[in-house]
């Protein structure tokens, strides 16, 4: 990797994945990289009060933490399924969103 990498690691926002993050970061901590690193939730299901008290609690205590999320939609798996992207098959669905929001904040990251 060089030093202008970027890396995204997809997490979800349960039990499981908040002790694999801060076992991560632990070894994250021991290396002399000089990548740029961040955990990006995947799959957030906003009805939910766990999800959204891990992603608050992510959000206050981790430092590589997106501050946004790419939320569940149904359009990614009906756009999977067809062959096609989830612009085409759904253009106003939340998704697309997430993901333009995602290209942004990659694209600002880059330029630093």
């Amino acid at each position: 990797l060089d030093e202008d990498d970027i890396i995204i690691e997809i997490v979800n926002c349960d039990s499981i994945c908040h002790s694999l993050i801060y076992k991560r970061l632990q070894k994250l901590k021991n290396t002399t990289n000089a990548w740029h690193h961040f955990f990006l939730v995947n799959k957030y299901n906003s009805a939910s009060v766990l999800e959204f008290d891990l992603f608050s609690l992510w959000q206050s205590t981790l430092p590589l933490m997106a501050p946004f999320f790419i939320n569940h939609d149904e359009v990614i798996k009906e756009s999977t399924a067809y062959r096609n992207v989830a612009l085409n098959c759904a253009p106003y669905s939340v998704a697309n969103d997430d993901f333009e929001t995602l290209a942004g904040w990659l694209a600002s990251k880059a330029a630093l």
